[in-house]
């Protein structure tokens, strides 16, 4: 194990120009090392350590970790749309890492939520050097299971979730607006009862929300949700891949389905799922055991 590491600032150009910025961690031995990759459009520099080791922890292991502001997002450049750029974003990003000096050319990637389904775009791609993949809480159709529940638009998620990735355009736009959105994320359940739901404030057309209204407006799985829907790819992934999901999760049918589709290609003996389960008190007023189910490919 490598006790010291280097991090770094890089910088990758896509093919439109566009340059996207990642915070980079890696062993201070030298050498080339395997390299793992998130995409996020959350802030690079805190690499979903809400649920994972923090990135650095990795790089004491010996890998390479590359955490990467998807477009438009924090400190890359361009616009961000949500899911628009993600397949030819992604793979850009995957022969950039090929690339790079500490990188020998195997590349697994993690992720849940949205960086989620940025593997999924990736791997649809079947890029060069990709070994492995972690998706996890997250669902290959952006339409059912993610944006609607079986027509029914998931209001709760996508206003919250819109609000929040409002707030970085604030941020970048007016920053003395940003507390506004922060506010408003924070007390967003006061929001749920507007109507029109266009009118709740900084989501509707034009504003730093505005993707909530294409949501809304694209109200059946028109060419809009079909575009982005790579279900029927999965099956073609030639990588080992394990699918994590939580049993009340918001993603858990696109963990599923993600699960299923991994199971259908050649490598069905390298596709694993796990589903976790919560914490509960049992009448003694003892906690049972976090658990979880895994189905071994």
């Amino acid at each position: 194990m490598s006790e010291r590491i280097v991090q770094d600032s890089l910088e990758a150009k896509m093919r439109h120009g566009t340059d996207l910025r990642a915070d980079v961690w890696r062993p201070s031995t030298g050498g080339k090392h395997p390299v793992l990759l998130m995409r996020l459009p959350y802030d690079k520099s805190q690499g979903e350590d809400l649920c994972y080791a923090h990135p650095s922890w990795y790089a004491r292991h010996g890998y390479a970790v590359v955490v990467q502001d998807v477009r438009g997002r924090w400190a890359s450049s361009g616009e961000f749309i949500p899911f628009a750029s993600e397949g030819d974003d992604g793979e850009d990003t995957m022969a950039w890492l090929a690339s790079l000096p500490f990188s020998n050319g195997r590349i697994g990637t993690y992720g849940f939520s949205y960086p989620g389904h940025t593997q999924l775009q990736i791997a649809a791609r079947k890029p060069e050097g990709l070994r492995c993949m972690i998706p996890a809480m997250t669902s290959p159709d952006l339409y059912e299971g993610w944006a609607y529940n079986n027509g029914a638009f998931a209001l709760a998620f996508n206003s919250s979730w819109a609000t929040y990735l409002a707030d970085d355009v604030v941020r970048r736009r007016d920053p003395d607006q940003e507390p506004v959105l922060a506010g408003q994320y924070a007390n967003i359940n006061d929001f749920y009862w507007w109507l029109p739901l266009t009118a709740i404030p900084h989501l509707g057309p034009g504003s730093p929300g505005g993707f909530f209204s294409d949501w809304l407006e694209h109200e059946t799985k028109d060419d809009y949700w079909k575009k982005w829907d790579v279900t029927d790819k999965l099956s073609a992934v030639d990588v080992a891949t394990l699918s994590v999901g939580g049993l009340y999760d918001v993603f858990l049918e696109g963990t599923m389905m993600n699960y299923r589709e991994f199971r259908r290609g050649r490598r069905a003996n390298d596709a694993e799922l796990v589903i976790a389960g919560t914490m509960q008190r049992r009448p003694s007023g003892r906690r049972a055991a976090i658990w979880s189910w895994v189905w071994p490919g």
